[in-house]
């Protein structure tokens, strides 16, 4: 597979890293591009020429149908943080190739590499895909996985190291802005920033605050008031704070060991 040139369309920073390591570990002679927004994938599917493409369903500017004509010529998964029927079968009727839930144990990474082998061998994909229902790890609610970590990014300290610093960093102003945006009602954006700590809580393992988050976009689809949505953030910033620290207690330690 000579050349594969593959566009992954995610705006999670850490969830770039991560998806982007697999590709390249398992197709190393690939060319993986990234787009973090509606308006800049849509560029680059119309300036190049890619086999294949990954797009998450919530993006900071959209959402991926919003990418339905540049993408039906083109196979490809549609990734998201939550197994809903109704988006499942809009992606499946728009084109794509298969709808993968983000699971905690990263279980979609090596899905997405068999789907792309498959697919472009022309090879029936129902012998090979296994149900995607998420399957959380049981872990302390005040705790992140560092297990899991370990076995999804093969004892790889450096790798683990930057992923848990660039979490950090990204999850300390996406709850800057989840408590302004409910401070002043912004709905739109609570949602948006809730999801992007979903899917990022989940791939540290912590399935509570994963949880949370997903309790917050639950409310703004039920259309809740925001004082009922105020509490769902004051009880997540409250949650977060302790796993946090013990990831910077980590780093901290891996610093020390280095030395």
């Amino acid at each position: 597979m000579n050349c594969l040139k593959i566009l992954l369309i995610e705006d999670d920073i850490v969830d770039q890293m991560v998806i982007k390591r697999k590709l390249t570990t398992t197709f190393e002679a690939a060319q993986i591009d990234i787009a973090s927004t509606i308006a800049d994938a849509r560029q680059q599917l119309r300036s190049h020429q890619y086999d294949f493409t990954l797009v998450d369903l919530h993006l900071s500017d959209g959402i991926a149908f919003e990418l339905a004509s540049d993408l039906k010529t083109l196979p490809f998964i549609l990734l998201t943080g939550s197994d809903d029927k109704d988006d499942r079968e809009a992606a499946l009727s728009m084109g794509a190739v298969e709808v993968l839930v983000k699971d905690i144990n990263l279980q979609h990474l090596g899905h997405i590499t068999t789907i792309i082998n498959n697919t472009l061998k022309k090879i029936p994909l129902s012998s090979v895909l296994v149900s995607e229902k998420n399957q959380l790890v049981h872990s302390s609610k005040n705790e992140f996985n560092l297990t899991l970590l370990k076995k999804n990014f093969n004892n790889d300290d450096a790798l683990i190291k930057e992923i848990i610093q660039s979490f950090l960093s990204e999850s300390k102003n996406q709850m800057k802005q989840l408590n302004i945006a409910g401070q002043i009602d912004d709905k739109k954006t609570i949602f948006k920033t809730a999801h992007q700590l979903k899917s990022s809580f989940a791939l540290m393992g912590m399935k509570y605050l994963s949880s949370l988050s997903k309790d917050i976009e639950q409310a703004i689809k039920s259309n809740h008031k925001i004082d009922f949505i105020q509490r769902i953030i004051k009880q997540l910033t409250t949650a977060s704070k302790e796993p946090c620290l013990q990831l910077k207690h980590y780093l901290n330690s891996l610093h020390e060991q280095a030395n």
